[in-house]
């Protein structure tokens, strides 16, 4: 037979047919199943994708004679957008080539991230968690309590603004020296441990706010706390009556610094949306909503008004004042 085919090349029109069908089937199906594998994966699409498609045209390239003949007319494969074959080349080299084609045209094709619908609603976007959507001062007086602190001296502790943020207390009990270069290490043990995340609650006025303004806003709330505290925190969260159908929570990575996370997060809602608020409880934070054109509004929960000088054009006190100041956008 393959003596017949290399003739002066007498015979080779029903095998250039085939050949050429073969393989524009081939790449059909290799690109359809590339664009569709691309919605069922995020990370590493590019690779897997490219790798199984190399595979699948080697398969039907092997299923057909293995010494291709010179002179065959590969060039037309041109037409179906493969690049110009050099029609000396045997079947290895245009393997070769073939596979320098997907290495070129894959990328384009699957790993540009489709284009995310845009919501119709503004984004209200949460700069925190507690201090703002949850009230933590039950769940530190008893961390507190738990070290032996007395519980007049916590309160008033706990109760002053400056303290309210990355603060903790240093005393000495009959139960602890609470004073060691340790004790953040040692407070958050107790502070983070579920049974603890039980204490939270909304924050006032809070739940009526959310259910109010998640008519007319897409709200994100941007957490620093940690992703091993995800579960039980949402776990709470709808306990306390969040409607957390209509509430997006981020977490972060144990080991994600929190600024690039955080920034990170803004860029993932700035897809979903032109134009939206960010409600802010650090002045510092209203520079990341400005640089992606989300309004910040100052939220003075663990910070006094006048901190905000100069970053935000409004400053809330609570959430009723924070309905009424979206009203007015």
């Amino acid at each position: 037979m393959a003596d017949e085919l290399n003739k002066d090349g007498e015979g080779l029109d029903w095998y250039d047919d085939e050949y050429k069908r073969e393989i524009k089937e081939a790449k059909k199906r290799i690109f359809a199943a590339a664009h569709e594998e691309f919605n069922k994966v995020k990370e590493g699409a590019k690779r897997r994708a490219i790798i199984r498609a190399k595979i699948r045209l080697e398969k039907v390239m092997n299923a057909n004679d293995q010494s291709l003949p010179a002179g065959n007319a590969t060039n037309d494969l041109a037409s179906s957008g493969m690049p110009e074959i050099n029609p000396t080349y045997n079947n290895t080299e245009i393997q070769n080539q073939v596979n320098s084609h997907l290495e070129s045209t894959m990328p384009a094709a699957i790993t540009e991230e489709p284009a995310v619908q845009k919501s119709s609603k503004f984004a209200l976007i949460v700069y925190g968690l507690d201090n703002i959507i949850l009230d933590n001062y039950d769940r530190k007086m008893q961390t507190y309590l738990e070290f032996g602190w007395d519980r007049d001296s916590i309160d008033n502790f706990i109760s002053k603004k400056e303290n309210k943020y990355g603060k903790i207390a240093s005393f000495n009990t009959n139960r602890v020296t609470f004073t060691a270069s340790s004790r953040r290490n040692r407070y958050y043990e107790v502070y983070n441990r579920p049974d603890m995340l039980e204490y939270d609650k909304p924050f006032h006025h809070c739940l009526k706010a959310i259910n109010a303004l998640s008519i007319n806003f897409d709200i994100y709330i941007v957490s620093e706390r940690t992703e091993d505290l995800e579960e039980k925190t949402l776990e709470v969260m709808e306990k306390l009556g969040f409607p957390m159908d209509k509430v997006k929570v981020y977490f972060k990575k144990v080991h994600t610094i929190l600024r690039q996370y955080k920034k990170n997060c803004i860029v993932d809602i700035k897809s979903r949306h032109d134009a939206g608020v960010g409600l802010i409880i650090h002045p510092k934070d209203a520079s990341v909503f400005n640089r992606y054109d989300f309004a910040p509004i100052g939220f003075a929960s663990i910070k006094n008004q006048k901190d905000f000088d100069g970053k935000t054009e409004v400053v809330c006190k609570s959430w009723m004042d924070i309905i009424r100041a979206l009203a007015e956008q």
